[in-house]
């Protein structure tokens, strides 16, 4: 329902959320750079979404609802990671995503049986399920014990930018002015309201003890 560097930039607005969240939930200031970065990356989601008759693409509205959901599960592992092994929190995980996503195929899939297993379906198993998911948890897991939600969120920054050229390089999306102004925006909202805020903190000693060997 929409297309892969758009649904890169708007999942990429998880990072304009993380501070937001941090400053609802876990009682954390919100900077001023952080307000900021989220006019400005809420600019960007309408030039990028919004078409001529202002109304938004269905895929767009999932890919939002996407992009909360990164901000909460960045929010979540950086609170649970210092107390967990990195491959128990990544298993359960895992698990739960993959129970629910069963349940939701069962419930959902057209009558009529599960569509032939050929190899583009088990190549795309073996991406989105090992590398995406499994592994991609795990390590989260394991480097949110040494840094925080903001870091991470940080680093997260870069989705946009690898989807934007994945896309480019694997099936030749090229993105209008206006969408390309409306990614310029996110991915200028998303910096302000992460690295500028990193930048300007004084350096404190970490709240996470460090992990023995």
């Amino acid at each position: 329902y929409t297309t892969p560097a758009k649904s890169g930039f708007i999942t990429g607005l998880s990072v304009v959320l993380v501070p937001i969240g941090a400053a609802v939930f876990f009682h954390q200031r919100i900077e001023p750079p952080a307000i900021f970065g989220v006019v400005l990356a809420t600019a960007g989601l309408a030039l990028l979404s919004l078409n001529a008759t202002m109304t938004v693409n269905f895929g767009d509205v999932l890919t939002l609802f996407c992009a909360v959901a990164f901000a909460a599960h960045i929010l979540l592992v950086s609170k649970y990671a210092p107390h967990f092994s990195p491959w128990t929190l990544g298993a359960g995980q895992i698990l739960v995503a993959a129970s629910a996503s069963t349940l939701l195929a069962l419930l959902t899939w057209p009558a009529g049986g599960l569509p032939p297993i050929t190899a583009n379906v088990v190549l795309a198993v073996l991406i989105s399920g090992l590398l995406g998911t499994a592994f991609a948890f795990t390590v989260q897991s394991a480097a949110q014990r040494f840094t925080t939600a903001t870091h991470t969120a940080l680093i997260f920054s870069m989705e946009p930018v690898a989807a934007g050229i994945s896309s480019y390089i694997l099936i030749g999306e090229v993105l209008t002015p206006r969408s390309l102004l409306g990614c310029a925006l996110i991915f200028a909202g998303t910096l302000t309201a992460e690295f500028w805020g990193v930048v300007r903190r004084p350096r404190r000693k970490s709240a996470v003890a460090p992990v023995q060997p």
